[in-house]
């Protein structure tokens, strides 16, 4: 009788091991680089008892059999900072506490310290490959990846790209070819620069100049009064405008053009004027 109440509850013991691992899942459901565990129950080895027909076996219950960790690659997460990290498939970050002992982590949310160190959220240091910076090849064994300087020095932008989707359907808003660099008031006083009746569409990318200042150059379109024509501006704030001469309307007006779209809606011809700032075209294309 006291055997089976110790099977009995050996499986209570063991339901609760089993339980514990489920809510520790469940607990750090939203911790970086956490992987979910597995718990297994194992029968505990049976005794041998005599029987009127022999030896025969009794079981005795139950126990937690092991824990195993799921190492397969979960769904990646986009974060708001730009040192965060994530493993794509088989592998771990090497990392190394202030004694120098080894450890292993797929928890790939790290960032630069007072010293330059790059870190884990516990402090370990991050090892990599210093690269050869010619070929690109690793060279020699891993080392912590320290950074000298945090600052780089500033970089001009050279070249943008946008991508944009236009309704063949849309209306000509600014009314005729060439009217919307008309519609442009560059030193308007009171800051509305062009009218939202004026333009079909808009779209900004964010520049930088030589000292490292950010810019917002807007694109605005509309149709050109035909339905395979589009007239275009590029404009930056009147206010940051420093091109020498740049006056009255022309301030913040850097280009205008047109594009001309086939059947088919591809893209089958285009032309820039870029404004000088006093009105008069540059470069045409």
């Amino acid at each position: 009788m006291i055997n089976g109440i110790l099977s009995a509850i050996s499986a209570i013991k063991t339901l609760e091991k089993k339980l514990n691992v489920s809510a520790n899942n469940i607990a750090n459901a939203d911790t970086q680089g956490f992987k979910t565990s597995e718990a297994t129950s194992q029968e505990v080895s049976p005794q041998d008892i005599s029987t009127a027909t022999g030896t025969s076996q009794v079981g005795r219950g139950t126990t937690l059999g092991g824990v195993s960790r799921d190492f397969s690659c979960g769904a990646f997460e986009s974060t708001s900072s730009p040192t965060d990290m994530a493993v794509g498939g088989h592998g771990f970050f090497i990392v190394k506490d202030a004694g120098g002992e080894t450890y292993y982590t797929r928890d790939g949310q790290f960032h630069f310290d007072k010293d330059g160190r790059f870190v884990t959220t516990s402090g370990y240091v991050v090892q990599g490959w210093a690269l050869d910076p010619i070929t690109g090849e690793t060279q020699g064994a891993t080392q912590d990846i320290t950074l000298s300087s945090l600052t780089s020095p500033p970089e001009e932008t050279t070249h943008g790209k946008t991508i944009i989707n236009l309704n063949a359907n849309a209306e000509d808003k600014s009314a005729g070819i060439n009217a919307l660099a008309g519609a442009w008031d560059g030193d308007n006083p009171d800051g509305e620069h062009i009218g939202d009746n004026a333009y079909e569409y808009r779209t900004s990318i964010k520049v930088y100049d030589h000292a490292g200042g950010t810019h917002d150059v807007t694109s605005y379109f509309d149709k050109g009064g035909t339905d395979s024509t589009w007239e275009y501006i590029v404009t930056v704030d009147p206010a940051e405008d420093r091109r020498l001469g740049a006056a009255g309307d022309n301030l913040g007006l850097l280009a205008r053009g047109t594009l001309v779209f086939n059947d088919s809606g591809a893209l089958s011809d285009m032309t820039m004027d870029i404004n000088d700032g006093v009105g008069n075209g540059s470069l045409k294309m």
